[in-house]
Protein backbone atom coordinates (compact mmCIF):
# COMPACT_ATOMS: atom_id res chain seq x y z
CA UNK A 1 0.00 0.00 0.00
CA UNK A 2 3.07 2.69 0.84
CA UNK A 3 4.16 1.84 -2.59
CA UNK A 4 1.22 2.60 -4.68
CA UNK A 5 0.27 5.54 -2.26
CA UNK A 6 4.03 6.67 -2.89
CA UNK A 7 3.43 6.23 -6.85
CA UNK A 8 0.18 7.89 -6.91
CA UNK A 9 1.40 10.75 -5.01
CA UNK A 10 4.60 11.28 -6.86
CA UNK A 11 2.58 11.36 -10.03
CA UNK A 12 -0.08 13.93 -8.37
CA UNK A 13 2.60 16.23 -7.86
CA UNK A 14 4.00 16.08 -11.57
CA UNK A 15 0.79 16.05 -13.72
CA UNK A 16 -2.77 17.64 -12.93
CA UNK A 17 -4.81 14.75 -13.39
CA UNK A 18 -3.84 10.76 -13.54
CA UNK A 19 -5.64 7.82 -13.34
CA UNK A 20 -5.23 4.00 -12.47
CA UNK A 21 -5.80 0.74 -14.06
CA UNK A 22 -7.43 -1.33 -11.81
CA UNK A 23 -7.59 -5.60 -11.55
CA UNK A 24 -10.70 -5.59 -8.96
CA UNK A 25 -11.32 -9.04 -10.16
CA UNK A 26 -12.41 -11.77 -7.83
CA UNK A 27 -13.96 -14.74 -10.07
CA UNK A 28 -12.34 -17.57 -9.77
CA UNK A 29 -11.66 -17.75 -6.24
CA UNK A 30 -13.48 -20.08 -3.58
CA UNK A 31 -13.32 -17.18 -1.11
CA UNK A 32 -15.14 -13.82 -2.82
CA UNK A 33 -11.97 -11.80 -3.16
CA UNK A 34 -12.58 -8.35 -1.28
CA UNK A 35 -11.92 -6.01 0.93
CA UNK A 36 -13.86 -3.28 0.79
CA UNK A 37 -12.49 -0.49 3.21
CA UNK A 38 -9.23 -0.69 1.32
CA UNK A 39 -10.97 -0.12 -2.07
CA UNK A 40 -12.38 2.75 -0.84
CA UNK A 41 -9.36 4.19 0.55
CA UNK A 42 -7.82 3.77 -2.47
CA UNK A 43 -10.35 5.66 -4.14
CA UNK A 44 -10.00 8.32 -2.23
CA UNK A 45 -6.23 8.56 -1.91
CA UNK A 46 -6.26 8.58 -5.76
CA UNK A 47 -8.98 11.03 -6.15
CA UNK A 48 -6.80 13.62 -3.72
CA UNK A 49 -3.57 12.92 -5.97
CA UNK A 50 -5.57 14.54 -9.29
CA UNK A 51 -6.97 11.07 -10.28
CA UNK A 52 -9.49 11.55 -12.68
CA UNK A 53 -9.14 8.37 -14.63
CA UNK A 54 -10.42 4.86 -13.65
CA UNK A 55 -10.43 1.86 -15.83
CA UNK A 56 -11.05 -1.41 -14.51
CA UNK A 57 -11.04 -5.36 -14.81
CA UNK A 58 -13.68 -7.84 -12.74
CA UNK A 59 -16.38 -10.25 -14.06
CA UNK A 60 -20.39 -9.58 -13.71
CA UNK A 61 -21.78 -11.55 -11.03
CA UNK A 62 -23.32 -12.05 -7.28
CA UNK A 63 -19.64 -12.70 -6.23
CA UNK A 64 -18.58 -9.38 -7.53
CA UNK A 65 -21.53 -7.20 -7.23
CA UNK A 66 -20.70 -5.61 -3.99
CA UNK A 67 -17.52 -4.52 -4.94
CA UNK A 68 -18.68 -3.06 -8.69
CA UNK A 69 -21.78 -1.24 -6.25
CA UNK A 70 -19.08 0.33 -4.42
CA UNK A 71 -16.81 1.17 -7.00
CA UNK A 72 -18.90 2.59 -9.51
CA UNK A 73 -21.11 5.12 -6.53
CA UNK A 74 -17.40 6.18 -5.45
CA UNK A 75 -15.99 7.22 -8.66
CA UNK A 76 -19.35 9.25 -8.90
CA UNK A 77 -19.19 10.73 -5.14
CA UNK A 78 -15.41 9.22 -3.28
CA UNK A 79 -16.98 10.84 0.44
CA UNK A 80 -20.05 8.55 0.09
CA UNK A 81 -19.50 6.01 3.39
CA UNK A 82 -18.50 2.80 2.27
CA UNK A 83 -20.28 1.17 4.69
CA UNK A 84 -24.09 2.60 3.89
CA UNK A 85 -23.28 1.56 0.21
CA UNK A 86 -22.80 -1.86 1.28
CA UNK A 87 -25.75 -2.00 3.42
CA UNK A 88 -28.02 -0.55 0.96
CA UNK A 89 -26.39 -3.51 -2.07
CA UNK A 90 -26.97 -6.05 0.30
CA UNK A 91 -30.81 -5.47 1.13
CA UNK A 92 -31.39 -5.01 -2.84
CA UNK A 93 -29.43 -8.25 -3.64
CA UNK A 94 -30.96 -10.35 -1.34
CA UNK A 95 -34.05 -8.49 0.78
CA UNK A 96 -33.83 -7.11 3.94
CA UNK A 97 -34.04 -10.27 5.82
CA UNK A 98 -30.66 -11.57 4.33
CA UNK A 99 -29.14 -8.27 4.52
CA UNK A 100 -27.22 -9.47 7.98
CA UNK A 101 -25.92 -12.82 7.15
CA UNK A 102 -24.57 -11.51 3.58
CA UNK A 103 -22.92 -8.32 5.44
CA UNK A 104 -20.96 -11.05 7.51
CA UNK A 105 -20.30 -13.36 4.69
CA UNK A 106 -18.37 -10.37 3.14
CA UNK A 107 -16.79 -9.38 6.39
CA UNK A 108 -15.82 -13.11 6.73
CA UNK A 109 -14.03 -13.02 3.43
CA UNK A 110 -12.27 -9.68 4.15
CA UNK A 111 -10.88 -11.13 7.16
CA UNK A 112 -9.67 -14.20 5.43
CA UNK A 113 -7.80 -12.50 2.45
CA UNK A 114 -6.24 -10.11 5.69
CA UNK A 115 -5.66 -12.99 7.98
CA UNK A 116 -1.83 -14.14 8.72
CA UNK A 117 -2.43 -17.80 7.01
CA UNK A 118 -2.81 -15.40 3.73
CA UNK A 119 0.19 -13.83 4.40
CA UNK A 120 2.25 -16.72 4.11
CA UNK A 121 0.81 -17.87 1.15
CA UNK A 122 2.64 -17.62 -3.11
CA UNK A 123 0.03 -15.79 -3.64
CA UNK A 124 0.34 -12.91 -0.91
CA UNK A 125 3.72 -12.98 -1.78
CA UNK A 126 3.80 -11.48 -5.54
CA UNK A 127 0.90 -8.64 -3.83
CA UNK A 128 3.60 -5.95 -4.59
CA UNK A 129 4.53 -6.86 -8.04
CA UNK A 130 2.88 -4.71 -10.55
CA UNK A 131 0.81 -7.23 -12.53
CA UNK A 132 0.43 -10.65 -11.30
CA UNK A 133 -1.40 -13.03 -13.80
CA UNK A 134 -4.52 -14.97 -12.11
CA UNK A 135 -3.54 -18.13 -14.02
CA UNK A 136 -5.60 -21.53 -11.93
CA UNK A 137 -2.15 -22.29 -10.14
CA UNK A 138 -2.13 -18.97 -8.35
CA UNK A 139 -5.98 -18.46 -8.02
CA UNK A 140 -6.00 -21.89 -6.31
CA UNK A 141 -2.50 -20.81 -3.89
CA UNK A 142 -5.38 -18.67 -1.98
CA UNK A 143 -6.27 -22.18 -0.40
CA UNK A 144 -3.01 -23.05 1.51
CA UNK A 145 -4.33 -20.22 4.05
CA UNK A 146 -7.45 -22.47 4.92
CA UNK A 147 -7.65 -23.44 8.50
CA UNK A 148 -10.10 -25.99 9.89
CA UNK A 149 -13.49 -25.09 10.05
CA UNK A 150 -13.20 -21.97 7.68
CA UNK A 151 -15.00 -23.22 4.72
CA UNK A 152 -18.09 -24.83 7.31
CA UNK A 153 -18.50 -21.22 8.36
CA UNK A 154 -18.36 -19.65 5.08
CA UNK A 155 -20.73 -22.48 3.54
CA UNK A 156 -22.99 -21.98 6.81
CA UNK A 157 -23.41 -17.84 5.71
CA UNK A 158 -24.11 -18.92 2.52
CA UNK A 159 -26.49 -20.57 3.33
CA UNK A 160 -28.14 -18.60 5.72
CA UNK A 161 -28.45 -16.06 3.02
CA UNK A 162 -30.14 -18.46 1.03
CA UNK A 163 -32.61 -19.40 3.22
CA UNK A 164 -33.07 -15.35 3.50
CA UNK A 165 -33.38 -14.00 0.71
CA UNK A 166 -36.73 -12.98 -0.84
CA UNK A 167 -35.39 -11.24 -4.40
Amino acid sequence: VALQEDVIRRWGEKVRETGTWSYDWGRGYLMPRVDFAAQAHRLKFLYANGGRAYFGEAMLDALEGPKLYLISKLLADVDLDPDRLLDEWYARFAGKAAEKPLRELYRHATDYWRSPEMRKTPLWKQHGYIYVQPTETRQREHLQALVPGETEEFVALAEQVRAAAVT
